[in-house]
């Protein structure tokens, strides 16, 4: 497997370099899983529906070795990460006992990009939610901005 698609520079959700002293711990942990469910659910059911398979995990910051293969300089350049193989690039079998597919919500990034950029949480995870679905099912970044407006509208 190539390595993980994720936020990182160059694409639409990329945090830029953050500093700690930007990250909030507020909302806590329990809280924001709780956020992201609920963000998760207000995504056309379509999408919810048509996932097969995908843990949706929230942390507070990537691993040393998932900033090391992204080649992020910082624990708040990754805001949320899609580990799996992208529907487009299947071949439609499931083997019996296959891992789930990943989806990380890195929380202490998150947080302090909309403390930067002055933006509601919910905004942002709701985004970096569309993002990482999308690489799920194989979608551009075109795409995945398309259905970001529109739930935005």
């Amino acid at each position: 497997m190539d390595s993980p698609r994720g936020c990182v520079a160059g694409s639409p959700c990329y945090a830029g370099g953050m500093s700690a002293e930007s990250s909030s711990a507020i909302p806590d942990a329990e809280t924001f899983r709780r956020m992201a469910e609920e963000e998760l659910n207000r995504l056309p059911a379509m999408f919810r529906l048509a996932m097969e398979n995908v843990a949706i995990v929230t942390d507070d910051f990537p691993t040393v070795g998932t900033l090391h293969d992204l080649k992020a300089e910082t624990p708040y350049d990754l805001l949320g990460l899609y580990q799996g193989w992208p529907l487009t690039e299947r071949d439609g079998l499931m083997a019996s006992g296959e891992l789930p597919d990943v989806i990380h919500l890195y929380r202490r990034p998150i947080l302090s990009y909309a403390e930067e950029q002055g933006l509601d949480v919910r905004r942002v995870l709701r985004h970096v939610l569309i993002h990482e679905i999308g690489h799920y099912f194989g979608y551009s970044d075109e795409e995945m901005e398309a259905i970001e407006w529109e739930q935005e509208t």
